[in-house]
């Protein structure tokens, strides 16, 4: 079953709640961050949703903020849409890869935020497309690096 999970603001507090029935319900414990939440909440947040929405505030009393903090990456797919070729100007029959790139975190924005134009900004995006992986552990200590030969790697390099 999925469980709606949000992060949100209440009277100066920043936590994490599960959302149903109009309302957030929200978890007793701390999860500063994106990770912190992924690794140590969703028990809770289970329990929570499996125990009902007697304790919910409604949503209208919350400010809700990005899922996604600050300290994580934002990994992006750019050129993956025929349209997407087309309006930078590019031919699709001659684009033979996928592009994979990062952006800074000061991209991350709450919902309901509004969104400032730089003056010198031709183009302005307003697409928004964002997945997470839960529940997949990593048994690496540290970051991994994917060679030409892995299916990963040849999927995402158009190979």
């Amino acid at each position: 079953m999925a469980i709606n999970v949000a992060r949100y603001e209440l009277n100066g507090n920043i936590g994490w709640g599960v959302v149903a029935d109009g309302g957030l319900t929200p978890l007793v414990g701390t999860y500063e961050t994106t990770g912190d939440f992924i690794r140590d909440g969703r028990a809770e947040a289970r329990n929570i949703a499996a125990a009902g929405t007697e304790n919910n505030i409604p949503l209208d009393h919350v400010t809700l903020l990005s899922p996604v903090t600050q300290n994580q990456q934002y990994v992006c797919q750019g050129t993956n849409y025929v349209s997407h070729l087309v309006e930078s100007g590019v031919d699709p029959k001659t684009q033979t890869f996928n592009m994979i790139f990062r952006k800074a975190s000061s991209c991350i924005a709450p919902p309901n935020t509004d969104v400032i134009r730089p003056a010198h900004v031709k183009l302005l995006d307003y697409e928004l497309e964002l997945g997470l992986v839960f529940g997949k552990k990593n048994r690496w200590a540290g970051p991994c690096y994917l060679g030409q030969s892995h299916r990963l790697c040849r999927c995402a390099c158009g190979q």
